[in-house]
């Protein structure tokens, strides 16, 4: 064989052995292109086990409750209260009592209220008012202070009159007439002024006596 023909043999092996070369380079060049698409197992492993998010997102245009607070409304005012009695019940300070008035004791408001003489309630007589620097008489049968700050007193006697009888049976005498005759009833015969002895009594058979203002009561028993 001459040395043209085993030249020309090598030179055509190492074409063929380039060719199978550059041939495996190409197929290893798009393999790797292909792969790098697919996510790897790793991936889609992570993807597939992600915890949920705790606090659910809103979606667009839908509110979450409790997302946005309300405006607060202010509260309503209360209207004034409207004292219906008002023009049928006078303040306790409005009355006007003066010494020789007599007044009756109710349940009401005010407590005491002033009446005719004579009349069934009228029970006590105001015999003197008392400013706040100063007090009833000790001997007075009652008296009475308004709740008002720095109020006077009204001073009551129970509302004797001569010839009238009174029922004496309760804590508070009422006016009664003479032709009854409750158990403690009596009629009063005379009012001595200048003592406080029972014994000063012309007629009767005892009297109420006032000892600081010296005068006593004389009744007799019906």
């Amino acid at each position: 064989m001459s040395r043209r023909r085993i030249h020309a043999g090598f030179t055509l092996a190492g074409f063929v052995i380039a060719a199978a070369l550059s041939t495996a380079c190409l197929a290893a060049a798009v393999l790797s292109l292909t792969g790098d698409d697919e996510p790897t197992p790793v991936r889609t492993q992570a993807a597939t086990t992600a915890t949920p998010s705790a606090t659910p997102q809103g979606q667009p245009g839908l509110v979450a409750p409790n997302a946005v607070e309300s405006p607060t409304e202010p509260a309503p005012t209360a209207a004034p209260a409207v004292n219906k009695d008002a023009a049928l019940r006078k303040d306790p300070a409005e009355i006007e009592l003066n010494v020789g008035d007599c007044v009756a004791f109710g349940g009401g408001d005010p407590a005491v209220s002033k009446t005719t003489c004579g009349s069934t309630g009228s029970s006590y007589k105001v015999v003197d008012k008392a400013d706040p620097a100063r007090r009833c008489p000790a001997d007075v049968d009652r008296s009475y202070t308004a709740a008002e700050p720095n109020a006077g007193s009204l001073c009551l006697d129970i509302n004797w009159v001569v010839g009238g009888c009174m029922d004496m049976s309760s804590d508070t005498p009422k006016p009664i007439e003479c032709g009854t005759r409750p158990a403690k009833g009596v009629r009063v015969v005379e009012i001595k002024q200048g003592t406080a002895n029972v014994n000063d009594c012309s007629t009767g058979d005892r009297g109420f006596v006032y000892n600081q203002r010296k005068f006593v009561v004389c009744v007799a028993s019906l």
